[in-house]
């Protein structure tokens, strides 16, 4: 029992070690650079600086435009841009062995093997399916009905998204399934090694999807918008949201930032969870790096995506002159919040679930639209993003 022990506080220390070195040197870089500027270079550092935010404002138009048009508030159908047509999932071998993709765990991490499960078969020229057999999100987890490897129109993807995939009642699937000729595809295939999880430094090609020499992550950011179409109605009514006066998310191209705070299950009691981050931690890892990049820090925007609604009090509390928005209700401010829970899902209602997972996807799709977004995994990672919406990948 020691042994772990020792162990946890070894990490522990070894944790808040890293910070302190990546804060210390994030400082020293901006002590130096702030010696070394001469009034020429400030001028060269502001004429770039209003080149890069003109640059800004219009990928984020374009972005914008994407994500949530304005002239389309009611359509029946997603429109797809020439930047994102849609994927040819019928175009695959008939006769081959049908993958079938498990949407496991929460919908974040479900949607990360989909991307990296899709992108392999359409590699080696496989349909696939998307399943939910015994996933946490079906809403026939409760009752352990979702055992079955197909459920058309039944489960949590096809309450929320566009089919991806092949549809389960398209007669190649039915009878690739009634058959056997099917294969349960494992997480491990897609994470085992940097081609398959399509990692950054690597280049990929594919003629069928149109990308040539591109690196993995931008491969994964560009697909992701092709792959994960919320349906008209439920992107209609995230757009509404985000456009509401309550939540004063500035959508107009103004700079703003973002914050993802995760609790609830992930504040849990082993060596990698317990470490979740102080607000305090936030703040002045934000101070640092909107200095170094000549972002002015007295009155700034920053949206709160958060499971823990509390959270928005604690950040009010220690900087009351930058203004925190967020999708929280004020009675979750300031009441108790344990955060998401992913065993929780399966005893709530219909509209319980709605309501959780529209506020997730307006919180997506801030986070997608601020040119600066900053996470902290534990307190060992951090990951600031700034500059142009193409480095923003949510």
């Amino acid at each position: 029992e020691m042994i772990p022990l020792l162990l946890r506080r070894c990490w522990s220390i070894t944790s808040l070690i890293v910070v302190a070195l990546l804060l210390l040197l994030l400082v020293v870089v901006v002590v130096v650079d702030d010696f070394s500027s001469s009034p020429r270079r400030l001028q060269e550092q502001q004429q770039t600086s209003d080149a890069a935010a003109a640059l800004i404002k219009d990928e984020y138009h374009a972005l914008a435009q994407h994500l949530c048009p304005l002239e389309d508030e009611t359509t029946t159908s997603s429109t797809p841009s020439s930047s994102y047509p849609l994927l040819p999932y019928h175009a695959c071998n008939p006769n081959a062995t049908l993958d079938v993709i498990p949407f496991f765990g929460g919908m974040t991490n479900g949607l990360k093997f989909i991307i990296l499960g899709s992108l392999t078969s359409f590699q080696h020229n496989k349909c696939f399916i998307i399943t939910e057999q015994n996933s946490h999100l079906h809403p026939g987890f409760a009752n352990h009905s979702n055992t079955g490897i197909l459920s058309p129109q039944t489960g949590f993807n096809s309450r929320y998204f566009e089919t991806i995939g092949l549809p389960h009642d398209d007669p190649l699937v039915v009878n690739a399934v009634a058959s056997g000729r099917y294969k349960i595809r494992k997480w491990e295939e897609y994470w085992y090694d940097g081609w398959s999880r399509k990692m950054k430094f690597l280049k990929f090609n594919s003629e069928k999807l149109g990308y040539k020499d591109i690196d993995g992550h931008s491969l994964k950011r560009n697909y992701l918008h092709r792959l994960w179409r919320l349906k008209p109605e439920v992107r209609d009514q995230t757009c509404r949201t985000l456009r509401d006066d309550k939540m004063k998310v500035p959508l107009d191209g103004t700079f703003f930032t973002a914050y993802s705070v995760r609790r609830g299950d992930k504040n849990g009691g082993d060596m990698r969870t317990n470490l979740l981050p102080p607000m305090e931690l936030y703040i002045n890892v934000t101070q640092v790096v909107l200095k170094a990049k000549n972002i002015p820090v007295d009155q700034i925007t920053i949206f709160v995506a958060t499971d823990d609604c509390t959270v928005l009090k604690e950040l009010r509390d220690l900087r009351p002159s930058w203004n925190f928005v967020s999708a929280c209700q004020d009675s979750e401010i300031e009441g108790s919040n344990k955060g998401f829970h992913l065993t929780d899902v399966s005893q709530w209602t219909a509209a319980q679930r709605d309501e959780h997972f529209i506020k997730f996807f307006v919180e997506l799709y801030a986070l997608a639209l601020a040119p600066l977004f900053g996470k902290f995994w534990c307190v060992l990672q951090v990951l600031f993003s700034c500059g142009s919406h193409k480095h923003v990948y949510v």
